[in-house]
């Protein structure tokens, strides 16, 4: 297996939020934290362990292990890449885990989204109340600004269940589908389950795609297959292969 080991850094939180519905869009994304757990819980997190593996059609397509010291920056990943279900090798495997600083950018964010609408550069708008399969939901919306990220185009939506403030399933609409404007109609919905508490956060283990228009897997389920908050690791966990990676 191919390993990768990168660093990169956390940004600091401030609030951007947009002006025409700050009230309202401030207030569901507190909810969503007080559910979730608080931000400064997740400050104190330091050492952050997880595998992350998604699924279409039941066979895997992408798997990565992850440990992040948000302290200092420090990043370990190794991951694994298949093709039709096919365990990709050679030069083929090595060109998909060169993609290691997107898989960081992508699978840090599935993870740790709701800790993260406060972003630099990030706005938020509230809709009014919106109904998906017969469930009525506050949505929140998230855009960002140009120089945020590789992929600023993107936009979210967070679906709030208006009675318990607990987040159920989200949205998005990317830049690479290259439509305009980008309509939640037309945006992939995703289920969130079966969800763990850690330290006095909850995270969401499964998540399946319950609609798309513009993403060819319709039937994509992603794994959180290990989650964990570590006190300490060993330093040379980041510097040597030969120091394997915590598998709690």
């Amino acid at each position: 297996m191919k390993k990768i080991i990168s660093v990169c850094l956390w940004a600091v939180l401030v609030v951007s939020v947009s002006a025409q519905d700050n009230g309202r869009a401030a207030e569901l994304a507190q909810r969503v934290e007080t559910k979730l757990g608080s931000s400064e819980a997740m400050e104190n997190v330091r050492f952050l362990r997880f595998d992350f593996d998604v699924f279409v059609d039941g066979n895997p397509v992408y798997t990565a292990r992850h440990l992040w010291d948000r302290w200092t920056g420090r990043y370990r990943e190794e991951g694994q890449a298949y093709r039709d279900g096919e365990l990709l090798e050679g030069e083929d495997k090595a060109e998909a885990l060169d993609q290691a600083r997107y898989n960081y950018l992508n699978d840090t964010y599935w993870l740790l989204m709701p800790w993260k609408l406060h972003d630099p550069g990030v706005n938020l708008s509230a809709f009014s109340q919106e109904t998906e399969d017969g469930h009525s939901y506050d949505v929140l919306h998230l855009t960002f600004g140009a120089a945020v990220g590789d992929t600023p185009g993107d936009q979210h939506w967070i679906f709030v269940n208006p009675e318990t403030g607990a987040l159920e399933r989200t949205g998005y609409f990317l830049e690479r589908f290259e439509k305009n404007p980008p309509v939640l109609g037309e945006a992939t919905l995703w289920n969130w389950s079966n969800w763990t508490e850690l330290n006095g956060l909850l995270f969401a283990r499964t998540r399946e795609v319950v609609r798309t228009t513009h993403d060819p897997f319709e039937t994509a389920r992603s794994e959180f297959s290990l989650i964990a908050i570590l006190p300490d690791v060993d330093d040379a966990v980041f510097t040597s292969f030969d120091v394997p990676m915590p598998n709690k």
